[in-house]
C-alpha cells in the first residue's frame, strides 16, 4: 500500500506579473502541488485578478487568497468577489480572513484602538473578535 503524499501549497507574491503567476500555477499543478496562495497587500496590485487567471488555467489546483482584510474591503464585496472566483474555479477557491498586519492597517488610516469598537481605553483590542462582531452579520446570506 502506497502512502499518500502530503498536501503542499505554493505562495505567489503579489508583485509577480499575472501571466507569470499563471505559468507558475500550471507548473505547480503539473508537479502535484495541492494549492496556490496569494497574499493580499493593500499597497500592491490586487490578488484576485491573478488568482482568477490561475483558476481558469488549472483544473485540480485549489486557489486561495489570504489574508483578506475586512477593514479595506466590505464583507459584501468579499462575498461577491470570492463567489465569482469560486464559480470560475469550480469549487476550488480558498480564502483566509483576518485583520492583516497592524502597521499596514494603520497606514491605511484605520484605527485599531478600542475606541473605534465601542470599548474603553483599558480594553485590549482583539481584531478577530471585532471583525466577527462588526462585519459578519452584514455579509451573511449574500451567496445563499
Amino acid at each position: 500500500m502506497t502512502a499518500a503524499l502530503p498536501r503542499i501549497g505554493m505562495r505567489l507574491h503579489g508583485g509577480l506579473h499575472p501571466r507569470r503567476c499563471v505559468e507558475l500555477a500550471v507548473l505547480a499543478e503539473t508537479h502535484g502541488f495541492s494549492s496556490l496562495w496569494f497574499a493580499e497587500n493593500p499597497f500592491a496590485r490586487g490578488a484576485l485578478p491573478a488568482a482568477s487567471a490561475c483558476a481558469a488555467a488549472t483544473r485540480r489546483l485549489r486557489v486561495g487568497v489570504g489574508v483578506v482584510n475586512p477593514y479595506n474591503r466590505h464583507p459584501t464585496l468579499i462575498a461577491m468577489e470570492f463567489g465569482a472566483l469560486d464559480e470560475l474555479a469550480q469549487g476550488r477557491a480558498l480564502m483566509g480572513i483576518g485583520s492583516g498586519i497592524g502597521a499596514a492597517v494603520r497606514q491605511m488610516g484605520v484605527s485599531l484602538g478600542p475606541a473605534a469598537h465601542g470599548g474603553t481605553r483599558g480594553d485590549r483590542y482583539n481584531p478577530r473578535a471585532a471583525a466577527r462582531r462588526d462585519r459578519q452579520p452584514r455579509g451573511q446570506g449574500v451567496l445563499g
